[in-house]
C-alpha cells in the first residue's frame, strides 16, 4: 500500500512467478535470497521468496488504516445479495451471517498469526512478499499445497470476474431502462464484454488500489440508500417463511460466505502493516464494522421483500439515488474487473511461458478470457448463481479449511530445534478441527446444492441462449 517510490516499479501479482520458474521474464533473473534455517528452498520456493524483491513498506499500516482497508476488500458485491440469503434461509439466516462472521473472523487471526510465525522462522519473509498464501501453502503442505491454492485462487478470480459481468450488465439495463427499454441483460452483456477487453490488456495496474476505497463508498452507499428506502418509502410487503428446505438453506449460507470472500487476501494486506503482529486487533474491529454494515441490509431487505427479494437488492428500490449508487457501483466493477483479471492473466501467460511485454499473444489470451466470461454469463445470466456456487465452493476452502490447517501444521513442526515454541492445546486443537470439519462439510453440500440449482432445468429462462 505505502512502498517508497524507488521500489514501486516492479511487476507485481498475486499468482504470477512461478508456473514457468520464470523464463518467460524478460528482465535478469532475482538471486535467491540467504536460506535461514530449515530445509533448503527449492526453485519453487526461491520464486516465491524472490516475488518480495520490491521491498516492505517504509511507513506501513496502523490498526486503523488496516481495519479500512480490510473492510474495503471485504464488503462488495456480495452485501448486494444479503437479503436474498436471509429469504433463502429465513430470519435464522441473521444468526447464521453472525456465526459465518464471527468463525472467518476467528480463521483470520489465525491465517495472520501463520505469516508472523513464517517472518519467525523464514526471516527472508520479513520482506513484502507478493504471495503470502501460497508461502504459507508451501511451508505447510509442500509444492502440491502451493499449486492446489493457486488453482483455487485462479478459480476464484475467474468466478468473481464473471460475477463482475453479470453484474455490471444487470445495472447498465437498470439505469438504461427508461431510455432503452428494448435492450436486454443479454444485449447489455456482449457490451460490458467489450467495453472489458481492452481494459484486460493493461499491464499490471499498480495505482489502482483506490478501488478499495470506491468498494468501500459504493457498499456504504448502497447500504444506506436501501435501508433509507426501506424505513421512509412504502414499497409493498413481500411473503416471509420460516421453514426453509436444505436446498435453499445451503444456497443462502453460500451468498453469506461469499459476501466474506474479500478474507482470502488478508495476508496480503496484513504485509503492509508496521507491526504484523497486531493484525488480529485489525480483524476484530473490521469484522465488527462489516457486521454493523450487513445485518441492517439483510435484515431490511428481507421483511420489506420476503421470498420476493431479487438477488440484487438494488433492482428492488427506485430513485435518482440509487442510480448514483449504481454508477459507482458500475464503476468499482470496472476497476475491479481489472484488478481481478490482471493477476489471473499473468498467471496464466507464465503457465504458457508467454512474455511479460505488451504483445497480440498477450492480448489475445486475456481476449478470450473475457470472451469466455462473457459466453458463461449469457448462459446463466443471473449473477446469484456464480455468486453461490463461488462461495460455496472456493471462500470457505480458503477461509475456513485451510488456515487452521496451516495454524496446526505450523504449531506442530519440529524442523527446527531453535524456533520458538507454539503450543497448541487440546481445547483449541479441537476448535480449529471442528472448524476444518464443519467448513468442509457445509462447502460440499452448498457446492453441490449450488451445482443443481446453476443446471436445473426450470433455470432455463436464465440462458439467454433460449429462444
Amino acid at each position: 500500500m505505502v512502498l517508497s517510490p524507488e521500489k514501486t516499479t516492479e511487476k507485481t501479482s498475486l499468482l504470477a512467478g512461478l508456473w514457468g520458474k520464470g523464463k518467460n521474464s524478460d528482465s535478469a533473473p532475482v538471486n535467491p535470497p540467504p536460506h535461514y534455517g530449515g530445509t533448503a528452498p527449492d526453485s519453487v520456493e526461491s520464486e516465491l521468496v524472490c516475488s518480495g524483491e520490491h521491498g516492505r513498506a517504509q511507513k506501513g499500516l496502523g490498526i486503523m488504516l488496516t481495519s479500512f482497508f480490510l473492510v474495503a476488500q471485504v464488503a462488495g458485491v456480495g452485501v448486494l445479495a444479503l437479503p436474498w440469503a436471509i429469504a433463502q434461509t429465513g430470519w435464522g439466516g441473521l444468526a447464521l451471517l453472525i456465526g459465518l462472521g464471527v468463525c472467518v473472523g476467528v480463521c483470520g487471526v489465525h491465517l495472520g498469526t501463520c505469516w508472523v510465525i513464517l517472518e519467525e522462522r523464514w526471516p527472508e519473509y520479513q520482506r513484502a512478499c507478493r504471495k503470502p498464501y501460497p508461502a504459507m501453502a508451501l511451508r505447510t503442505l509442500g509444492k502440491a499445497g502451493w499449486y492446489i491454492v493457486n488453482v483455487v485462487q485462479c478459480v476464484t478470480l475467474f468466478g468473481v470476474s464473471i460475477v463482475t459481468i453479470l453484474l455490471s450488465a444487470e445495472i447498465v439495463e437498470s439505469v438504461l431502462n427508461p431510455l432503452l427499454p428494448n435492450v436486454t441483460v443479454c444485449t447489455w452483456l456482449v457490451v460490458c464484454g467489450a467495453v472489458l477487453v481492452p481494459l484486460s490488456w493493461l499491464g499490471t495496474p499498480k495505482e489502482f488500489w483506490h478501488v478499495s476505497v470506491l468498494a468501500l463508498v459504493a457498499a456504504v452507499a448502497a447500504v444506506v440508500v436501501v435501508v433509507i428506502k426501506i424505513l421512509l418509502e412504502p414499497l409493498g410487503e413481500g411473503t416471509l417463511h420460516s421453514a426453509p428446505t436444505t436446498q435453499s438453506f445451503f444456497l443462502g449460507f453460500g451468498a453469506i460466505m461469499f459476501s466474506f470472500g474479500g478474507a482470502v487476501v488478508f495476508p496480503t494486506i496484513q504485509n503492509d502493516m508496521s507491526d504484523r503482529t497486531k493484525f488480529p486487533h485489525a480483524i476484530v474491529v473490521s469484522f465488527c464494522a462489516l457486521l454493523v454494515l450487513y445485518l441492517p441490509v439483510a435484515a431490511l431487505g428481507y421483511m420489506q421483500f420476503g421470498t420476493d427479494v431479487d438477488t440484487n437488492i438494488l433492482l428492488m428500490v427506485h430513485g435518482p439515488t440509487v442510480t448514483v449508487v449504481e454508477v459507482l457501483m458500475l464503476l468499482n466493477n470496472l476497476f475491479t474487473y481489472v484488478l481481478i483479471m490482471n493477476p489471473l492473466s499473468q498467471s496464466l501467460e507464465e503457465a504458457v511461458n508467454l512474455p511479460t511485454r505488451f504483445g497480440w499473444r498477450r492480448c489475445l489470451l486475456r481476449t478470450s478470457l473475457v470472451v469466455v466470461g462473457v459466453l458463461v454469463g449469457l448462459a446463466v445470466k443471473n449473477f446469484g448463481r456464480i455468486l453461490n456456487l463461488i462461495g460455496s465452493f472456493s471462500v470457505p476452502f480458503l477461509t475456513f479449511v485451510l488456515p487452521p490447517i496451516f495454524y496446526i501444521r505450523l504449531c506442530d513442526s519440529k524442523e527446527n530445534g531453535n524456533w520458538p515454541k507454539r503450543n497448541l492445546t487440546p481445547l483449541h486443537r479441537a476448535m480449529l478441527c471442528l472448524l476444518v470439519v464443519v467448513g468442509s462439510s457445509c462447502s460440499l453440500v452448498a457446492t453441490w446444492t449450488s451445482l443443481e440449482a446453476l443446471l436445473a432445468p426450470s433455470d432455463s429462462a436464465l440462458n439467454c441462449f433460449e429462444v
